[in-house]
């Protein structure tokens, strides 16, 4: 294993696809297929084959998995950020957006002109998708290779990684306006139904209400239903992969809601969004290829958490 340090900080996209620029620039040239995975991922012994395997077919440009979380810790906070990524993960795989966490892209991709176009931008992966395209090349979703996280969080920490997963959502996906739709008939359908139901217990009536709350288990699996058939899917693959991990909480009533409010304020601030704060490191976004590292300095975690937590950088 080679541990290349970051020698050129680049002032016009974020630090990581600095880093990204620079280790793929050094690889040898007979490398075809290069591979991301998040330094605090946990990888079973054939993720790489599964997520390798896509590219037999000279189409598929790359291939991703998806991240999910599986926390052991059941604060609110931790809790929260499991049933947002639920909503979060679910509309990634339907919209086959690539996760840079677990992916694995061509190298004659990458020199064709994605490194550089990384080289421009906040992030590496929601664009690819845009660009593979472009190109006439196809992406594969493998469930196989989600990488399930089971760190903890705080609610400042949570809010801080929603609003950023969600500005990066707003600069680079294709779909965006379409999914911001769609999300906002979810939660205002779950909005209207809660309400007629606090409505009719004021009111005292009781037929309503129980008619309400009958009809409550068919509005959530209306607005979770792929989120419910991921997480089968998942569990499924790390049970065949000989891993045990905790178990996703139940989705609570006012947990879960709390979390697509949470989606809902998080979009919004993500269209006015002109700074974002990355791993201590202030950026301005002006737009997808206008971005402003505002300065540097070494990233020193300072977690709200207790001992018998566990996480990496919030």
């Amino acid at each position: 294993m080679t541990v290349s340090v970051l020698r050129h900080r680049r002032p016009n996209c974020g630090l990581k696809n600095s880093s990204i620029v620079q280790a793929v620039s050094s690889l040898p040239d007979d490398c075809e297929v290069v591979a991301f995975v998040d330094a605090d991922a946990i990888t079973h012994s054939t993720w790489l084959r599964e997520l390798v395997t896509p590219l037999a077919d000279p189409k598929v440009g790359c291939s991703t998995g998806v991240r999910w979380f599986a926390p052991k810790d059941l604060s609110f906070a931790t809790r929260l950020r499991c049933y947002w990524n639920q909503i979060a993960g679910a509309v990634i795989y339907q919209s086959e957006t690539p996760w840079g966490g677990s992916m694995v892209v061509r190298r004659s991709v990458l020199d064709s002109g994605l490194l550089d176009e990384w080289s421009q931008m906040f992030c590496e992966d929601a664009h690819t998708i845009n660009f593979l395209q472009r190109h006439g090349l196809k992406l594969v979703c493998v469930t196989e290779a989600t990488v399930v996280n089971e760190e903890s969080t705080t609610v400042s920490g949570c809010v801080r990684f929603v609003n950023r997963q969600m500005l990066i959502f707003r600069l680079y996906h294709r779909q965006w306006w379409s999914v911001a739709a769609l999300i906002s008939f979810a939660g205002a359908l779950r909005v209207v139904h809660i309400h007629y139901i606090i409505h009719s217990l004021i009111d005292g009536d009781w037929a309503s209400c129980l008619a309400l709350l009958c009809i409550h288990p068919i509005v959530l699996l209306a607005t979770r239903y792929e989120a419910m058939k991921l997480d089968r899917v998942v569990r499924n693959m790390v049970g065949r992969n000989g891993r045990q991990i905790a178990t996703n909480p139940a989705p609570e009533f006012i947990g879960y809601f709390c979390a697509e409010v949470m989606f809902l304020t998080s979009m919004l601030s993500a269209m006015g969004a002109r700074m974002v704060n990355w791993r201590g490191i202030n950026y301005e976004v002006k737009g997808p290829r206008d971005i402003k590292l505002l300065a540097y300095r070494p990233f020193v975690e300072t977690s709200e958490l207790t001992s018998e937590t566990t996480a990496t950088v919030i």
